[in-house]
């Protein structure tokens, strides 16, 4: 058979459930050994809006006026 393409994986996702971005680098590591991806130390959403919070998932929701000196 011919070689797989490089960069190109296949994922199965549901479509009830939306997967976690750990899960997805989880499952892309399965088979790439020579350059796997890193977990993300941290997962940030800027936004327009006024408040920061950080949502049940763990990802922090920052405001851009928050960056702001």
């Amino acid at each position: 058979p011919p070689p797989k393409p490089p960069n190109t994986t296949a994922f199965k996702v549901s479509s009830t459930k939306k997967p976690h971005i750990k899960s997805l680098i989880k499952e892309y590591n399965k088979n790439e050994h020579q350059v796997p991806l890193r977990e993300p130390d941290l997962l940030i959403i800027l936004t327009g809006g006024r408040m920061a919070f950080t949502r049940p998932d763990g990802v922090k929701v920052i405001p851009l006026a928050t960056l702001k000196d």
